[in-house]
Formats: C-alpha cells, sequence, structure tokens
C-alpha cells in the first residue's frame, strides 16, 4: 500500500516548524498566503532549508492567473537559482499556457534550472489538469495539484 504524504502550505518558518511538529512530510513555503502563495524571500528559504523537513518554495511572482510574460519567467528563473542555492528540496511553479494547459516550454525551462521540482497543476483547470497528468514526464520532475483537484482530474481521465 502507497503511502500518502502530508503536504503542509505555510508561509512562515514558524509554520514550517508546526507543520513538522505535526506530522506533516513535507511543506510548500511560500509568502502571502492571502493572494494564493508567492514566491518566499531568500531568507525564509534559507531559514527553511536548514529544518528536518522537505521544503519546497513556491515560485510564483505574483497574484492572479498563472499566465507569465517572458520577464516574469526571468524572475521565476532567477527565484528557482535562489531556491536552489538555499538549499531547499526543491520548487513548485506552476505556469500556464494561453489555452489553459500547463506551458510546457517554461516548465521545462523552470524545471532544467531547478534539477528537482513539482509543478503545481491547481492553477488549471481539471480536464486541463488531467491533460497534464498525462503528458508530463519531464526528468526529475513531477506534477502536484490540491486534494481537491485530483478527483476531479481522475473522472476527466477515466
Amino acid at each position: 500500500m502507497t503511502k500518502t504524504e502530508l503536504d503542509i502550505c505555510v508561509d512562515t518558518v514558524a509554520g514550517a516548524r508546526a507543520a513538522l511538529a505535526g506530522g506533516a512530510d513535507r511543506v510548500e513555503l511560500c509568502s502571502s498566503l492571502s493572494e494564493g502563495g508567492l514566491t518566499p524571500s531568500h531568507g525564509s528559504m534559507r531559514a527553511a532549508a536548514r529544518l528536518d523537513i522537505a521544503c519546497y518554495a513556491m515560485i510564483r511572482p505574483r497574484s492572479g492567473l498563472f499566465h507569465f510574460s517572458a520577464d516574469e519567467v526571468t524572475i521565476m528563473l532567477a527565484d528557482v537559482d535562489t531556491a536552489r542555492k538555499a538549499g531547499l528540496a526543491g520548487v513548485v511553479p506552476g505556469v500556464q499556457a494561453s489555452d489553459g494547459g500547463l506551458d510546457a516550454e517554461n516548465v521545462a525551462a523552470l524545471v532544467r534550472e531547478a534539477g528537482v521540482t513539482e509543478v503545481h497543476a491547481a492553477c488549471l483547470s481539471p480536464a486541463d489538469g488531467a491533460r497534464a497528468f498525462s503528458d508530463f514526464n519531464p526528468p526529475g520532475g513531477r506534477l502536484v495539484t490540491d486534494s481537491l483537484k485530483v478527483w476531479a482530474m481522475v473522472e476527466a481521465l477515466a
């Protein structure tokens, strides 16, 4: 039987410590949870990397939709580099294409930069998420989503 991992999204190092104490397997570190989660600061990344739990940084330069300009993708690549140098376990970016699906080109660039990454499918509709789960298979990467959307994606795959 496969063990279900408990992934907790936090926006402070104290939150990461609480997640660890509460039995989480890993944390997704971000800032501004009230905005849906944005890229955490370099200092927060460094502090979280010292904890005894796998920490992944949300890579999202601004709130709103997950359609990012070329300039924003450049910022995201720099943020991925910062997370890697801080010693985090990986990153969790989410990038949509204009058709609402996963932006494969920019996701591939982020995966290459990070080496180890999880791509956030919560930004996708259930049908697009199901398609992304079928299509996404980069070396070193895996696709994750929030639990509420998983069942809709499974139904869309059926």
